[in-house]
């Protein structure tokens, strides 16, 4: 519009996922069964992957612009699958042209998909659902390997886990796991044979039935990571390799974040962070 805000309705249901990249633009997925490419330039969606007729719902999206160059979709029946944004269907009733046929990967619904994108990593996918977190070669589900469907790592929790995430820097495979037991975990060494989770960080973690439950989310540069809480406050915690104990670096608040904020996001280059609530708002902050 005049005012520089474009406002566009690609999905039929609730948006799972989204994520920017420089070479494809945005992609999208929803609960619809299906996944879109937006052409910024042209203001126009492009269909990536359309599975209602294969009665799929999308829970997760994270595009691996590192290793496979493929979009991976989770599912609410914990299946994987994964498309090619460089060779999508040419109309929107296409058929899926899978570049990953979906695979079982775990009995429950998959929450977040998340790929170690830092140079030189080894290509893991990381899967959070109901108890443990699911690690996987990327490359090796990609290629089809007959061994690609069992995990490599599984990180257990007492509880269904909502959110794990890579750290998407620094010398080591870190990922930040949020759970329900009312911790958030730094676990280390998934590239080796014996991951170990150094740093815990005691956080109440039980949003309830009417709040989106809490993800942290790493910081852009690593070693810390942001969280709300149920005060309403949007916390940062400073986890750092080879420190002993996590330190909370800023509660930071506003008159104006009457509600919970569940989702969180930095900008890449600025001190500025976003955080949604479940009202629908967005509140920017800066540091």
């Amino acid at each position: 519009g005049d005012d520089g805000v474009l406002v566009f309705r690609p999905h039929a249901q609730y948006i799972s996922g989204m994520s920017w990249d420089s070479s494809i633009g945005l992609v999208t997925s929803s609960y619809d069964g299906t996944a879109r490419m937006l052409d910024v330039s042209a203001s126009m969606w492009q269909p990536l992957v359309n599975a209602t007729s294969e009665e799929l719902e999308f829970s997760a999206m994270e595009y691996d612009a590192t290793h496979t160059r493929l979009v991976w979709l989770a599912t609410n029946e914990g299946e994987l699958c994964a498309v090619d944004p460089r060779a999508r269907p040419a109309n929107d009733g296409a058929k899926s042209s899978w570049a990953v046929a979906p695979i079982s990967v775990h009995d429950k619904k998959i929450n977040t998909v998340s790929v170690d994108a830092r140079a030189g990593a080894s290509p893991h996918i990381a899967l959070s659902s109901n108890g443990p977190v699911a690690i996987y070669d990327a490359r090796r589900i990609a290629d089809g390997k007959k061994e690609a469907s069992k995990p490599l790592h599984m990180l257990m929790h007492s509880k269904s886990v909502q959110g794990a995430y890579f750290e998407p820097c620094g010398p080591t495979s870190r990922l930040l796991t949020t759970c329900y037991d009312d911790f958030i975990r730094v676990w280390d060494g998934l590239a080796g044979d014996k991951p170990s989770c150094p740093l815990r960080v005691k956080h109440n973690n039980n949003t309830g039935r009417w709040v989106m439950p809490f993800r942290a989310s790493w910081c852009a540069a690593g070693s810390s990571f942001f969280i709300g809480s149920m005060n309403r406050q949007l916390e940062m915690y400073d986890v750092s390799p080879g420190i002993a104990a996590a330190t909370c670096l800023f509660r930071q608040t506003s008159d104006h974040m009457t509600a919970i904020a569940s989702r969180y996001a930095q900008h890449p280059t600025l001190a500025c962070c976003a955080a949604a609530t479940s009202s629908g708002r967005i509140h920017l902050f800066r540091a």
